[in-house]
């Protein structure tokens, strides 16, 4: 066992106990998991940013050949629309150059998205091309607009999921919502042991891990005894996805499609 591993054993030992009534996830239920794929959805980060020009429609009705789940990062521009982009400006994504909070979405809807035809899409304008029966998860990259996102989500039928980085944000997301139909999801762990602490104190359902954390320590088993569905962070390789179909994961998540192609 390497320090490494031995540090984060340490770590949660405390952890665990501290989480002694919360709800597990029972070994019976993870066994049935892992022997049936279709319970454990394919997640496009991005909707596959791999395969098309990433956070764009284009991506998001090639991605639903494979994806259970569409991934894609939502944010308010300069004249207040919420628009689906990532990076916090243009200059690295597409063929203009601004502060996506500080542009408006005249300037926005002209850009073109990484040598590409496609343009930044607004939220709506993603929500319409992802059948009804695909999941969107929808990271906020910003402060003070999960209420706005759910407004705008809520006039569709699809499952929502909301992930953020900054606990802040995740909280937010956690009291935007009105009804357990939506899931919040922390993202972006760096300490799992906290993270996982972090995530059950505000309320989320979900956590996300990055690869060598699920086959490094034992994040997962902590996580699933403190009732916390756990996505995997986004798998590099078919092998990574190969190695994590055998452990007690309960959705995955990726840049490419061909990550998931048997």
């Amino acid at each position: 066992m390497n320090a490494r591993r031995r540090l984060l054993l340490s770590g949660v030992a405390g952890l665990t106990g501290s989480m002694a009534g919360c709800s597990a996830v029972t070994d019976e239920a993870g066994d049935e998991d892992a022997d049936d794929d279709a319970d454990r959805p394919i997640q496009a980060h991005r909707c596959f940013a791999a395969d098309h020009p990433e956070n764009t429609r284009l991506a998001a009705r090639e991605a639903v050949d494979v994806a259970d789940q569409l991934e894609f990062d939502v944010q308010r521009c300069g004249s207040g629309e919420l628009v689906v982009f990532h990076d916090e400006t243009v200059d690295g994504k597409t063929d203009g150059t601004g502060t996506v909070s500080e542009m408006s979405w005249d300037d926005l809807r002209e850009l073109r998205v990484l040598d590409s035809d496609e343009r930044i899409p607004l939220l709506t304008e993603m929500l319409d091309v992802v059948p009804s029966d695909v999941a969107v998860n929808i990271e906020l990259k910003q402060h003070d607009i999960a209420a706005d996102v759910l407004e705008v989500v809520s006039a569709y039928d699809h499952e929502t999921i909301l992930s953020a980085i900054q606990p802040t944000v995740v909280m937010q997301a956690d009291e935007a919502r009105e009804s357990d139909e939506v899931d919040v999801a922390l993202v972006g762990v760096s300490d799992p042991s906290r993270a996982i602490e972090t995530a059950v104190s505000m309320n989320c359902d979900r956590i996300y891990f990055a690869y060598q954390f699920l086959v490094e320590t034992n994040a997962l088993e902590v996580a699933h005894d403190a009732g916390l569905w756990v996505n995997t962070g986004t798998l590099a390789s078919s092998g990574q996805y190969a190695v994590t179909r055998e452990m007690d994961v309960d959705g995955f998540s990726g840049d490419s499609a061909e990550t998931f192609r048997e």
